[in-house]
């Protein structure tokens, strides 16, 4: 090994330990300063945003190894704030994917579970198993971290931030500083929503931008291989958060034509490459499923949804539910067989509702009516004439980034951009934006919607003579190594852990206890770093995960999407401990509401006898009311 490659590996060593105790520093650190600025960095925009790129620049503007430091240092740091402020505030905007800031809500909560399901050697429930890739990492995270939530969440974001790095760091050796800046900054908004939740779209925006690093670096260095292995991440991430897959063949028929030599018009070995990549990323989906997924699962199986509402005009996903309600105890695969069924026989019958849907879904990706559902509604801000002026501002440098693609077709990375692009728009009918807000079901290519208006700037400064500011950072380059590794050792953790991790595992073994007549019997575990503890008004401490003051969680659970849940859960007395947990015996979620003098001093698997709730949706989610809990099994017993 070179000696100067083994200092920089060094460097990189020294950067994540200084990285990881600052993330530790600012997730752990109580401080109400440091809380302010971390309610501020989540949903802060214009001056926060400014001040985030300025501090970026400056970073990636630092010589050599410096840059490579201080930019990793910050990013993680950055990337850590809006999951401090989750933890500290237990959220001050509404946060409908987790209860109080951490309990997981919604499809967040189908995805814990069943994570701490396979971690009892059982098979993931019909819901994970369509994804299961998320829950499977999701479920070696808390092995791991012997299912400490907060832990699992932190590792979750820790591994976030270091993929969006690395992606911004390729931007940085190609063109520079001010770009690179650009594009980390725009990635981080879009991903702050989801920082902190338990929901697909975390391992969706992590390998999207794994991907297009190795996109950009193989374009750099015009190696196929690298370029072939982007395709195959980027493969793996529509899998993880299904999205617009049009892009594959989009990045396909790019290669062929662009990468190939001087005497070829297409490259046919590359094609037959690329598409051996793409077949190998489902088959690695494929290979997850059959080692973690429920027999009865079916991969994808909610896009019946989404096809049944496209067919009818474009309607939402859940149409299906209000045409035809008994089909929602049917199980899987019968369930969405029968939505296709339906949403084809729509189509053959009135061919024009498909048009129509297909068109709306268009309208809906660049509207101002609707910003909610627009391309870049995650720069959505009460439709602050800020925010329009911003949502306008990267249109106009997205239609400049596909001008520049035009003037100078022999650019590499310009012809990508493109070719993503337009492969994204020929997905949007069959990824209904409409369907859910935010471009949410866009995650797996959400740092092409920050490169492409990023190849407009460069397009502008080029106009203006700013080269400049387009010039490559030199720095002592690994080629990639450290990128390939990441990605590599990523992949190996979301596709080889979870089957292991279920393979491994065994169910709990636990004292049984019996309960008094009258009352059901639940096991659940309790953890570290997974439950609320809601004090009363009176008492002193501040509001830090996992103690909150009841005022205070009265508020934050109005953040919750379904108004009778609003109801029960803001009812509920002090002083509690609220936990979503899972019973061990069924794998079941139960949401339990525990006094907290009932408590065990200790934490392990205890039992806990009590009463179901008796209204439609507390029965709907579970909602169980301890009388008398005991510990049954010691943690690490």
């Amino acid at each position: 090994m070179q000696r100067g490659h083994f200092s920089g590996y060094l460097y990189a060593a020294a950067s994540v330990l200084v990285a990881l105790a600052l993330y530790v520093f600012i997730l752990l650190n109580r401080d109400e300063a440091l809380r302010q600025l971390s309610i501020s960095v989540r949903y802060g925009f214009t001056l926060v945003l400014t001040v985030v790129f300025v501090v970026l620049l400056a970073a990636f503007w630092l010589p050599g190894r410096w840059a490579a430091c201080a930019s990793f240092v910050l990013t993680v740091g950055l990337f850590a704030f809006p999951l401090a402020a989750m933890w500290a505030t237990g959220a001050i905007q509404s946060e409908s994917y987790t209860v109080a800031g951490l309990l997981p809500w919604s499809d967040a909560s189908g995805y814990y579970t069943d994570a701490k399901w396979l971690l009892e050697g059982q098979r993931f429930s019909s819901f994970s198993s369509r994804r299961p890739l998320f829950a499977g990492l999701l479920a070696v995270l808390l092995g791991i971290s012997r299912q400490n939530l907060q832990a699992a969440l932190a590792m979750i974001v820790f591994l976030a931030a270091a993929a969006c790095y690395l992606a911004a760091r390729e931007v940085r050796k190609t063109h520079g500083a001010l770009l690179a800046a650009f594009f980390l900054t725009l990635l981080f908004v879009y991903y702050r929503r989801y920082i902190g939740t338990t929901m697909t779209e975390n391992l969706g925006v992590m390998l999207g931008a794994l991907g297009f690093a190795l996109l950009w670096n193989g374009a750099s260095q015009r190696k196929q291989q690298v370029v072939l292995m982007g395709i195959l991440v980027l493969t793996v991430a529509l899998n993880a958060r299904a999205g617009p897959f049009f892009i594959l063949p989009a990045l396909l028929l790019w290669g062929g034509l662009s990468l190939g030599g001087a005497h070829k018009r297409v490259d046919w070995r590359f094609l037959f490459a690329g598409a051996g990549a793409v077949v190998l990323g489902f088959a690695l989906n494929y290979f997850v499923f059959l080692g973690v997924a429920s027999p009865g699962g079916a991969q994808f199986s909610n896009f019946s949804y989404s096809l049944y509402g496209l067919a009818h005009g474009g309607v939402h996903w859940d149409q299906w539910q209000y045409d035809h309600p008994e089909l929602v105890f049917v199980p899987e695969p019968q369930h969405s067989r029968t939505i296709y069924q339906y949403a084809l026989a729509e189509i053959q019958q009135n061919p024009w509702g498909l048009v129509k849907g297909i068109f709306k879904q268009w309208g809906l990706f660049f509207s101002e009516k609707y910003v909610i559902y627009s391309v870049y509604s995650f720069l959505y801000q009460d439709s602050t004439l800020v925010g329009k002026l911003a949502r306008w501002g990267l249109y106009g440098l997205s239609v400049l980034g596909l001008l520049r693609w035009y003037f100078k077709r022999k650019d590499l990375h310009s012809g990508m951009v493109a070719a993503a692009s337009i492969g994204v728009l020929l997905s949007v009918p069959l990824v209904p934006p409409g369907d859910a807000s935010r471009v949410r079901v866009y995650a797996a290519v959400s740092p092409l919607f920050v490169l492409l208006p990023m190849t407009g700037l460069q397009f502008v400064l080029e106009g203006i003579k700013g080269q400049r500011f387009l010039q490559a950072r030199a720095e002592n380059d690994d080629r990639g190594f450290l990128l390939m590794g990441f990605t590599g050792a990523l992949l190996l953790m979301i596709v080889a852990a979870p089957v292991l991790t279920r393979l491994l595992s065994q169910p709990s073994r636990f004292e049984e206890i019996a309960c008094n007549p009258g009352q059901e019997l639940v096991y659940v575990r309790y953890s570290d770093g997974a439950y609320i503890n809601v004090l009363e008004d009176s008492e002193p401490p501040p509001d830090w995960l996992p103690d909150v003051r009841a005022g205070h969680y009265r508020t934050l659970v109005h953040s919750l999407p379904d108004s009778k849940v609003i109801e029960i859960f803001e009812k509920f007395e002090p002083a509690f401990v609220l936990m979503n947990g899972m019973d061990l015996r069924s794998g079941h979620s139960v949401w339990l509401v525990i006094n907290r003098d009932l408590m065990p001093g200790e934490k392990g698997i205890i039992g806990v006898c009590g009463r179901w709730g008796e209204k439609e949706q507390e029965k709907i989610y579970w909602l169980f009311y301890a009388q008398a809990v005991k510990l049954v099994s010691k943690e690490g017993g």
